[in-house]
């Protein structure tokens, strides 16, 4: 991995850990002053910053509501996902924009660095615009966008597939069974799949049929590349959840241009 990318890994995983303590202590503080008011209010952490628990418990729910979306944007910012990014772009100016207007949305136990807090949010804001970064996420979001699966029980199809993708400019994998199909799917999250009918176990039509029912899969759209061509077999192929259907031998053109017309890229 390259210094970018270390720099970015760095960056989510503190901000995870940073903002993720401060929403587990908040959390236990609220729920602690649920059930003993005192506990809370004498506490070394806020003895003396609140006169009643009800201020307490409203600074708590806003913290909540403040910082839960930029630690979602921490772990967003480790799988390099570019709405992360822009989240945590946006929480920080908002953040810091309430401690320069006073609202003292950092009172409490932070009370003591408002102006530090504000400095950290803005170098955190001014990383996240550097062009490199904005680079990698970039490059990340087009990686996934060119991520093929190819599942076909034919060895030699699949290498004559792969080459003449990957000469394209996509990543491909390959499998030859619909239950690795189906795992690979789930692992690599690809921005289409190309799937044969006839396969050794679960046939294609099952495998697209089950990609559809998950969640985490069916929304990956699906070419059947396959030698079954009557109306019947289209048909069949669409009802599984198919969205574009391809007749063998491939024709490489035409099988890119389907691509392109799917992915977009």
């Amino acid at each position: 991995m390259d210094r970018k990318g270390n720099d970015i890994l760095v960056v989510g995983y503190g901000l995870a850990f940073i903002y993720g303590i401060g929403l587990f202590i908040y959390l236990l503080a609220f729920l602690v002053s649920l059930v003993d008011v005192n506990y809370v209010l004498k506490s070394s952490l806020f003895a003396g910053r609140f006169a009643r628990i009800e201020h307490f418990q409203k600074q708590a729910m806003f913290l909540w509501l403040l910082f839960f979306p930029q630690w979602l944007g921490a772990l967003a910012l480790l799988r390099y996902k570019e709405w992360g990014r822009q989240l945590l772009i946006a929480m920080n100016l908002l953040t810091s924009l309430a401690i320069l207007y006073k609202l003292k949305v950092l009172s409490g136990a932070f009370d003591f660095l408002p102006s530090a807090y504000v400095m950290v949010s803005l170098v955190i804001v001014l990383y996240l615009f550097q062009p490199r970064v904005k680079e990698a996420f970039a490059e990340a979001s087009s990686t996934v966008n060119r991520r093929i699966l190819v599942v076909d029980d034919d060895k030699g199809l699949l290498k004559m597939v792969k080459s003449t993708l990957s000469t394209s400019g996509y990543e491909v994998f390959t499998t030859t069974t619909g239950e690795s199909g189906i795992q690979l799917a789930k692992k690599k999250r690809p921005a289409l799949i190309i799937l044969d009918v006839i396969l050794p176990g679960i046939k294609g039509r099952e495998v697209c049929v089950k990609l559809k029912q998950d969640e985490e899969t069916r929304q990956i759209p699906v070419i059947f590349l396959t030698a079954k061509d009557s109306p019947e077999d289209v048909k069949a192929e669409m009802s599984a959840g198919g969205l574009s259907h391809i007749t063998k031998p491939v024709n490489s053109q035409k099988l890119l241009a389907e691509i392109k017309k799917i992915v977009g890229v």
